[in-house]
């Protein structure tokens, strides 16, 4: 494991009860937001169940326990199923007349809206 990995795994708290920023660690490490997501992969690749909290707090985190990995597990899935959707909406995008479907859209809604 490069410096860098064991570095960030010494700084990486136990627990959701107490977490550290993305911030925090470039900070700490002297590092790029772009280094420690891609280092923070690189141990997650290697088996280290680090998770991450968007809310209260936010941060990155050891998972200890069933309950923590099951709820950073859906979420990321959540997440993955979302990026998929998305990825089929733009492969299935006309791209020439978007604009115009967009409009119709909008004017028969306006027009629904006003007829009720």
């Amino acid at each position: 494991m490069e410096s860098l990995n064991l570095k960030l795994l010494t700084l990486i708290p136990v627990g959701t009860e107490r977490t550290v920023t993305g911030k925090t660690l470039q900070t700490l490490l002297n590092a790029s937001e772009r280094e420690i997501k891609n280092d923070i992969q690189r141990l997650r690749f290697a088996g280290v169940p680090i998770g991450a909290s968007k809310t209260n707090p936010a941060g990155y985190y050891i998972i200890t326990n069933p309950a923590e990995q099951k709820r950073y597990s859906s979420a990321i899935e959540n997440q993955a199923l979302t990026s998929l959707r998305v990825a089929t909406a733009i492969k299935n995008a006309d791209l020439l007349n978007w604009k115009d479907q967009i409009l119709n859209q909008r004017s028969n809604y306006v027009k629904e809206t006003l007829n009720q």
